[in-house]
């Protein structure tokens, strides 16, 4: 390929670096909203310890990768002030450019971890054995970019290697492949997703007249698991999108691993926004503690009971008879309950996988 003046590559450049520094503004945003809601959250699980901690390398990483973007940038800019004839200057600020735009992928499966990760704690443990093929390919996929990586490295200490033809084509493999294989993972995440929510919302029908907000956390779930495949896509065929200078996925790619990073910390506050703060509440009206607060609704069954223990109501004289007979007192009963339905253990236990899920 001829070589193309600086001028004209130092517009993909700026252009790319402008709408990634949009994005990072608004990670930096989502990302300090979130760390701030953890810490008041508190700490207390190994969890949320875990999540913490991946987010905040996350952001870490993606504020290095942003930085040196900005050197890089300005490096080229001023080369191309310096020497506005020269084709091909000498630029020393942009040694590391490739090597920095492989480092920020490990952010790529370190999401698609954390996808596969929440994914697992709520689905059905019928389900559970589904996620053993989304977590070969998050694995695959750490594979390629670990392989990337390390040629690049090696890139950096040999230039006539990074020329010859077998190892820019290796390069080129790895990068699609690393793609192809992260929505792959999400891919069949989100229909275990998708098969665990429609269940759940089958189950919570014939109890609830609403729709709780159990469901519409499952459905948060598995509409911003379908967004994330669609940028999946969009990023592979960026990658296989040729421009006069280089590829669409070289403008994209930096531009949806940000995206990427910011996808944990954005579900986060979007949970959040919508349940309560209190873990017992997380589905509406029904508790999963152990220690249910008293019953709101009262019964003819729950009256009798209650009445006895009211010391103005202790009279010596006879219990007066209610006329209802216990078929009716069942229906009576079975008629508040439509509201709060008492929950198996399997049930409680299955929502307290998807309380856990959200980490809020």
């Amino acid at each position: 390929m001829p070589s193309i003046p600086l001028g004209k590559t130092l517009i993909y450049y700026v252009c790319g670096f402008a709408v990634e520094s949009v994005v990072f503004g608004m990670y930096s945003v989502v990302a300090l909203l979130s760390t701030r809601m953890l810490l008041k959250r508190g700490l207390k699980t190994k969890a949320n310890k875990n999540l913490f901690a991946i987010t905040l390398f996350m952001y870490i990483l993606s504020t290095l990768f942003w930085l040196y973007g900005f050197v890089n940038t300005a490096s080229r800019v001023t080369a191309f002030v310096d020497h506005p004839q020269d084709p091909a200057p000498r630029i020393p600020g942009t040694r590391f450019f490739v090597l920095s735009n492989a480092v920020i992928l490990i952010n790529f499966a370190l999401s698609d971890a954390l996808v596969i990760w929440r994914a697992r704690l709520i689905c059905a443990s019928e389900h559970r054995k589904y996620m053993i093929l989304p977590s070969c390919f998050v694995v695959l996929t750490s594979l390629s970019i670990a392989a990337l990586i390390s040629l690049r490295i090696a890139g950096l200490w040999s230039v006539s290697l990074t020329k010859h033809p077998a190892f820019v084509k290796v390069i080129d493999i790895l990068q699609i492949n690393g793609m192809f294989l992260s929505l792959l993972s999400n891919l069949t995440t989100t229909g275990v997703v998708g098969v665990t929510a429609w269940q759940h919302r089958e189950t919570i029908r014939t109890g609830f007249k609403k729709t709780t907000q159990g469901n519409r956390i499952l459905k948060l779930l598995l509409e911003s698991g379908v967004v994330y495949c669609v940028m999946g896509v969009l990023g592979l065929v960026a990658s296989l999108t040729r421009l006069p200078y280089n590829t669409l996925g070289d403008l994209f790619i930096p531009i949806s691993v940000l995206l990427a990073s910011a996808y944990t910390p954005t579900i986060l506050l979007m949970v959040n926004s919508q349940r309560s703060l209190s873990e017992a509440t997380f589905l509406g009206s029904i508790d999963l503690s152990d220690d249910c607060p008293p019953q709101t609704h009262a019964t003819a069954t729950s009256f009798i009971a209650g009445a006895s223990s009211l010391p103005w109501l202790a009279v010596d004289h006879a219990e007066p008879k209610l006329a209802l007979s216990q078929g009716e007192l069942a229906r009576d009963s079975d008629s508040v309950m439509s509201g709060t339905t008492i929950l198996d253990e399997e049930e409680r236990g299955h929502r307290h996988k998807i309380s856990n899920a959200t980490l809020v």
